[in-house]
């Protein structure tokens, strides 16, 4: 019976030591990574090959992305949230003129664009970093 108890006993403490060790991240850290990902697709998207539908679908999905995150982390990131916003509408912006004027200026706009969502998106995860 003292056998049973002092099992149970050991049972238990490891069982409270390893609660403590988790390495569970908080939701924001995933949310961010998404962001981060939706960002690279964008970066990455070549424009010559694949057209501004392209950038339009994972455009959306960045938007999706950047709300999942907003509801993650709530207002505790807000300026970056809102530099990365800003780019991205600007993005969309831009994105809108040259599917209506594709011309050599617009185009270049849209890529200038596709950069600066890049660099907002990963200024946005260096300072959720210390989060994570």
């Amino acid at each position: 019976m003292r056998r049973v108890a002092i099992y149970a006993a050991v049972v238990a403490t490891a069982a409270a030591l390893m609660s403590g060790c988790t390495s569970d991240k908080p939701p924001v850290c995933g949310s961010v990574d998404a962001v981060r990902h939706s960002a690279e697709q964008l970066r990455n998207a070549n424009i010559t090959e694949n057209g501004l539908s392209a950038v339009s679908s994972d455009l959306s999905q960045l938007k999706t992305d950047l709300a999942q995150f907003l509801a993650d982390a709530g207002a505790r990131f807000q300026p970056q949230v809102d530099a990365l916003r800003s780019t991205v509408d600007r993005l969309q912006s831009n994105v809108t003129t040259a599917k209506e004027a594709p011309t050599a200026a617009s185009l270049g706009a849209v890529t200038t664009s596709l950069a600066a969502v890049g660099d907002a998106a990963q200024s946005l995860r260096d300072v959720v970093a210390g989060t994570c």
